[in-house]
């Protein structure tokens, strides 16, 4: 991708470059303006339709790259905060897709009863003191938990149907395998969901 860029980079140079020398000044001046204009937005545009998450790990990037373009088609702000390296978590790939997948499925679910500029996931995952935590945080209202099942109380969905409440029980299951831990918490407009290692 990096090589590309700089291939076409070299050309608009030389289009610049161009302007420069077979226009007048004036005219030069504004047809450049015009080109970086366009430039300008075609990389917005891009960058829009673009995920790139690396996160040091190949199995959770690429869970997190299609978690990222499921957010993007629910109007989802969906934010990974990078820690510098990948904490060695000591459960399995697998188990991660599943403790990931799990909690940010329940944060893009509730997500969808609110409005369009509330909808915000964040996720974060670190290693301190030999300690491995991953946190995913979503807005919150106490008024409309109701609505979409959240229960505090017991850390596991009351949302209506079969077969609801699993994912929360699976993780909660992971963690205590390994010796960790789940809790949930809420941070004024913020649901919190943290499995500690």
């Amino acid at each position: 991708s990096l090589y590309s860029e700089k291939h076409d980079f070299n050309k608009h140079l030389q289009a610049i470059q161009g302007l420069c020398q077979y226009e007048e000044a004036e005219e030069a001046v504004q047809q450049i303006e015009r080109y970086i204009g366009d430039l300008k937005n075609r990389e917005q545009n891009n960058r829009k339709g673009t995920v790139s998450i690396s996160t040091g790990n190949g199995v959770v990037n690429a869970l997190l790259y299609s978690k990222t373009k499921e957010a993007e088609k629910r109007s989802i702000q969906f934010y990974y905060v990078p820690s510098g390296h990948f904490p060695e978590f000591p459960c399995e790939p697998y188990e991660m897709v599943q403790i990931l997948g799990n909690l940010l499925d329940n944060a893009f679910e509730y997500l969808e009863g609110l409005d369009e500029d509330e909808r915000v996931v964040t996720l974060a995952m670190d290693e301190q003191e030999g300690k491995r935590w991953i946190e995913i945080r979503n807005t919150y209202h106490l008024e409309k938990s109701f609505a979409v099942g959240i229960s505090s109380k017991n850390n596991y969905s009351t949302k209506s149907g079969e077969r609801r409440g699993y994912g929360l029980g699976n993780v909660k299951n992971i963690a205590l395998k390994y010796h960790g831990k789940m809790r949930i918490f809420q941070e004024e407009d913020q649901f919190i969901v943290e499995v500690l290692f």
